[in-house]
């Protein structure tokens, strides 16, 4: 929901700061295509208002900051669509200060275990024994309570 408005969330994630050269080479075309795709998912609803967001545990680095502004003037003068948002570093913080991880848990015993399991991945993550494909694995199930978590598949 964006205030009264459903709309869908269409997400690409990345780890640390997006310079020009990663933002050209990898995240652009990621934008573009969520942005004007009719189906960024099979679930999605064409009906349904979209938003892109370009998710990251840093920053827009060097001129990341200026193509991802012309690339959101194309999306709205070309494609006649919305613009990009960029969540970093800054904004997720402010979204925990907020909301709080209880906001993504539910107050159940398997709730509260997988609030616990977040913490101990974002430990390897911040110690940097965690891999793009674990933080991938580990996020779906957030989107699919009926996922289950498996330990080893994150042990070293």
């Amino acid at each position: 929901m964006n205030g009264d408005v459903e709309c869908q969330y269409a997400i690409q994630s990345k780890k640390g700061d997006i310079n020009q050269k990663k933002f050209t080479e990898d995240s652009y075309q990621q934008i573009l295509l969520a942005s004007i795709s009719g189906l960024s998912h099979p679930q999605f609803d064409k009906d349904l208002p979209r938003r892109v967001v370009l998710v990251t545990t840093g920053r827009l680095v060097g001129n990341a900051p200026l193509i991802f502004q012309d690339l959101n003037d194309q999306l709205e003068t070309t494609y006649q669509k919305g613009r990009a948002e960029f969540w970093g570093k800054e904004q997720l913080i402010q979204f925990f200060e907020d909301y709080g991880l209880t906001s993504i848990h539910q107050f159940t015993a398997r709730g509260l275990g997988g609030y616990a399991e977040f913490f101990l991945i974002y430990s390897k993550a911040l110690d940097g024994r965690l891999s793009d494909r674990k933080i991938e694995v580990f996020s779906r199930l957030w989107l699919d309570e009926n996922l289950v978590f498996h330990r080893k598949e994150f042990d070293e």
